[in-house]
């Protein structure tokens, strides 16, 4: 049996809840949606910048699209220094 993915596990559950321009307003992102963020990002690191195997800093702010990025580096394409 091999072992679920979190956007299985989770699905549809809110992963992040982040404030919008408006007061009072918040958008939500799925754990489904980040999963699919971190596969097209790896996707598009291997096939199109040929990062297979590479080393690569991921910098930014204390963000949801950092942690995408990271997952992405570190969920198949190379290593985060």
């Amino acid at each position: 049996m091999s072992d679920p993915k979190i956007g299985d596990l989770y699905g549809e559950r809110v992963a992040y809840k982040f404030k919008t321009e408006t007061p009072g307003k918040f958008n939500t992102i799925s754990h489904k949606e980040v999963r699919e963020m971190v596969d097209n990002l790896g996707t598009a690191l291997v096939s199109l910048l040929n990062l297979k195997d590479k080393k690569i800093a991921v910098i930014g702010e204390n963000r949801y699209e950092w942690e995408v990025a990271y997952l992405s580096v570190v969920a198949g394409t190379g290593t985060v220094v």
